[in-house]
């Protein structure tokens, strides 16, 4: 990869990465009866957030915050939000890219 790119995708996961953690963070310190039931998807915004910042464990990072986004995705397009439903499906298409470029030798062909 050329130095270029790879400054481009470092920017890139750490713009994701402030994203995921300040969700993440927030899911998680707010009062239990705001976000009852999102406890755990803020665990796993924040860990999944920590893990694209280091390039061993970003496709892992990537792996996990993906799932949540198809989830998001998901849950607008079933409840008629299909004006917010580009947002989520946009850092989807994002977090393929990291985790496609990250990924380890032993899964490139």
């Amino acid at each position: 990869m050329s130095k270029a790119k790879n400054i481009a995708l470092r920017i890139l996961q750490i713009l994701l990465c402030l994203l995921f953690l300040g969700t993440g963070i927030s899911k998680l310190m707010s009062r239990p009866e705001v976000v009852e039931g999102f406890r755990e998807y803020g665990a796993m915004e924040t860990l999944g957030a920590l893990a694209l910042l280091l390039p061993r464990t970003a496709v892992y990072g990537a792996a996990v915050l993906s799932m949540v986004m198809i989830g998001a995705t998901g849950t607008l397009l079933l409840h008629s939000q299909v004006l917010f439903a580009p947002f989520p499906f946009s850092v989807l298409i994002l977090l393929a890219i990291v985790g496609y470029a990250r990924r380890p030798q032993s899964m490139r062909p």
